[in-house]
């Protein structure tokens, strides 16, 4: 909000642009002592790791288009098979994962 005045019991309602998610409240009212409803919500970018591909000869735990930030996915191999590389990889915050995919030989 810029600091033009308004009205007693003004109602807005805030949003953000693409690819930002509003944390906090949507509605504000003005109040009678000049205060907002709310506090002033903030928008942050949405971040999120994209899933890390199929190992050929093993499994994944979870099979999703997006992995939340922190979430851990787990790698297995098919009987008989060794795998190589770190068998629980993590999306960062940085919306990378904390490793490469591991495979299977």
């Amino acid at each position: 909000m810029s600091s033009q005045e308004t009205k007693m019991s003004t109602k807005v309602v805030l949003s953000c642009s693409n690819g930002n998610s509003l944390i906090g409240a949507h509605d504000l009212t003005c109040l009678p002592s000049g205060n907002w409803s709310a506090p002033m919500p903030v928008c942050e970018s949405v971040r999120a790791c994209a899933y890390p591909g199929t190992v050929i000869s093993g499994s994944i735990s979870s099979v999703k288009f997006y992995y939340q930030i922190g979430e851990t996915v787990e790698f297995n191999c098919d009987e008989g098979k060794r795998l190589v590389g770190a068998s629980k990889i993590r999306c960062l915050k940085t919306a990378k994962w904390s490793s490469a995919m591991p495979s299977c030989s």
